[in-house]
């Protein structure tokens, strides 16, 4: 709203022409009122009420369009704003567009410098990649020897545990024969030493009797060759008989110690 549009209304120029309206000569009026009938001066009373009613609306109009005209400023700086932010939007669409023309080039810039790092790396490391794929192969072979020797060792040392399981048991079998057979090895040992005695005793009597035997030649010597051949005889045969039995005892004790 405008003021020229307050001005034009009708009740604005209704109240105007109020007062015009109600101000008559005052002569006429002081007759009116020198000859007024009550009726009069209700109609009097109701238009200087009329009166101040139009003043205030007529405060009131102006105040109005006083409002009204900071209204159509205020419209004038909204339609300002409105248009600045349409530039505003404008340039922002435009930057946006520009920005996702620029992200979508650099996007395909950056594709193309992945894929030509790629092909670059793949070339550059295809031979030390074979290499190491290489390596990683002889590694997983030798691991591979290994640990069949491993494995092999493992078998060697169960089947040296099942042998030493073995020899132990032997042992101890062996070990209780051994117990079994030391009274028997104690009678035999015994036995070689009343042997032994019994052959001392064997050779200090043959001892005395070529000693009797020598004396007896020294004192005989009438005694023709016949006689003493018979004696020489009788004498060695008494010695093998001695000796047959100190080589008997001697292989007694022979198989005792073995």
């Amino acid at each position: 709203m405008s003021s020229n549009s307050h001005s034009n209304h009708p009740l604005y120029a209704f109240l105007q022409s109020g007062p015009s309206r109600h101000h008559a000569d005052p002569e006429i009026s002081a007759a009116r009122v020198e000859g007024t009938s009550p009726a009069e001066d209700a109609d009097s009373e109701k238009i200087g009420a009329d009166r101040v009613l139009n003043k205030h609306l007529i405060s009131l109009l102006t105040t109005v369009q006083a409002h009204s005209s900071q209204l159509d400023q205020m419209v004038k700086h909204l339609n300002s704003l409105v248009r600045r932010v349409e530039s505003v939007e404008s340039i922002f669409s435009d930057g946006q567009e520009q920005i996702h023309q620029s992200v979508a080039e650099f996007r395909s810039d950056t594709e193309k410098i992945a894929l030509q790092t790629a092909d670059r790396i793949n070339l550059t490391l295809q031979p030390t990649l074979k290499m190491f794929t290489d390596s990683l192969s002889t590694t997983n072979r030798q691991l591979e020897a290994v640990r069949s020797q491993v494995e092999q060792q493992n078998n060697t040392k169960d089947n040296q545990g099942l042998l030493l399981a073995k020899l132990e048991k032997d042992i101890h079998y062996l070990t209780i024969q051994a117990n079994g057979l030391e009274p028997r090895l104690v009678a035999e040992k015994n036995e070689y030493l009343q042997r032994m005695s019994a052959i001392q005793k064997l050779r200090s009597s043959s001892r005395s009797k070529e000693q009797f035997e020598k004396s007896f030649t020294c004192h005989h010597n009438s005694h023709n060759g016949q006689g003493e051949i018979s004696e020489k005889t009788v004498i060695r045969h008494s010695s093998a008989i001695n000796m047959g039995r100190w080589r008997e005892g001697n292989s007694t004790e022979t198989r005792l110690v073995t």
